[in-house]
This record gives structure tokens, C-alpha cells and sequence, in this order.
């Protein structure tokens, strides 16, 4: 056991039990329908980490997710995802991508929203872009819902959404997005956006 370990790391239940203990949340363990996964409180959010398979082509593909539902007081959206090869083709092509002002973030993520200013306002603090920055191949969004055979949620309700492929098992890069995501939820309702209410929506 030792000698894989060595080879691959810790197991997802040791890494992720660990990471729950942490910052004081807790490890749930899945079932034959449901992935195992980690809720950790943040103010009045609470924050959920497990994974998914999205099918890519012939295969499935493993994704961390993490998700935090919020209540929206204004419906306020936006999408944050590294550049790719073909970003420079889309932003040709007439792609939104709004420029935050803050030259190694703005070079390095393609932002989309339907309220550029707050967008702005949002992205302001610096904490919060080194939390991003600090992040490979990722996306974080506003959404409403899981899709077609995920959650759905009531109409004032969303969620701050995260995914990244593959599991993440790296106590540091766990403990990053923990406070990416708790940053991001205080940044929303500082700027208007998220309610100070807790939402009564299971996921």
C-alpha cells in the first residue's frame, strides 16, 4: 500500500477527509449513486466539493466540482476560464471578454458577464485574482442549476460553480479553492449581488 501511495498519492478519501478536518468541515462518504464529498461552511454559504464524469467522445472524463448556492438579488452573472489556444480566434470572432485592469490577470483569463462593471468590482481585490492565478485549467461561474440531470434550484436561488478536470487530491490546492470560493461569496454580497440570507436548497 505504502509503495503506491509513493506512485500515486494519497487516496481521494484520505486527501479529501483530511482537507474537511482542516477547515473544519466534513467528509461524506458517497453511495453506489453518489460520489463521496466534502461540505464546509463559510458564513452563511456552505461550500461542496466532490467530483463528477462528463462523457468526452467514447470516454468519460473525471471533473472536481465544487458548488456553493447562494440567494441572487439581482441575477448578476459571469464566466472566469483560462485562455486557450482558441481564445484569440474567439475575441476575433466577437467573444466578450472584459479586461479587469490588472494586466497579469487580464493576459491570463478571458471574463465574461452581463454587468461589466460589477465584474470589475468583483475582480477588485487582490486576494481573490491570486486565488485564480494560483489555479491551472480551470473555470468559475455563476449558474442556476446542475443541468438536465442535476439540481435545479428555486428562482432567486444560484451557485458559485468550479470544475477542473481530473480529482483533485492536493491539501493546498483544496484549501485555495475553499477560500477562492468563501472570497468570491463575500466579494458578491459586498458588491450587491448575494443575499445575506441562506438559501434552503440541498445539493
Amino acid at each position: 500500500m505504502s509503495f503506491l501511495r509513493e506512485i500515486f498519492g494519497p487516496s481521494k478519501k484520505e486527501a479529501w477527509t483530511n482537507f474537511a478536518d482542516e477547515v473544519g468541515g466534513k467528509f461524506i462518504r458517497g453511495s453506489f449513486f453518489k460520489e463521496d464529498k466534502v461540505e464546509a461552511k463559510a458564513g452563511q454559504w456552505t461550500i461542496v466539493f466532490d467530483t463528477h464524469k462528463v462523457k468526452v467522445g467514447k470516454i468519460y472524463m473525471t471533473y472536481t466540482r465544487v458548488r456553493a448556492p447562494f440567494i441572487t438579488t439581482d441575477n448578476f452573472y459571469f464566466k472566469a476560464y483560462r485562455e486557450g489556444v482558441f481564445t484569440d480566434l474567439g475575441i476575433r470572432l466577437g467573444m466578450q471578454d472584459i479586461q479587469i485592469g490588472s494586466r497579469d490577470f487580464d493576459s491570463n483569463f478571458v471574463i465574461q458577464s452581463n454587468d461589466e462593471e460589477k465584474v470589475r468590482q468583483l475582480f477588485s481585490k487582490d486576494e481573490l485574482r491570486s486565488c485564480l492565478l494560483s489555479e491551472p485549467y480551470m473555470t468559475i461561474e455563476i449558474k442556476n442549476n446542475d443541468g438536465f440531470l442535476g439540481a435545479f434550484f428555486p428562482k432567486d436561488v444560484c451557485q458559485l460553480y468550479f470544475h477542473a478536470a481530473g480529482v483533485v487530491k492536493d491539501l493546498k490546492s483544496l484549501k485555495n479553492l475553499y477560500y477562492l470560493f468563501a472570497e468570491t461569496l463575500n466579494q458578491l454580497y459586498s458588491i450587491g449581488s448575494a443575499s445575506a440570507n441562506t438559501p434552503d436548497v440541498t445539493i
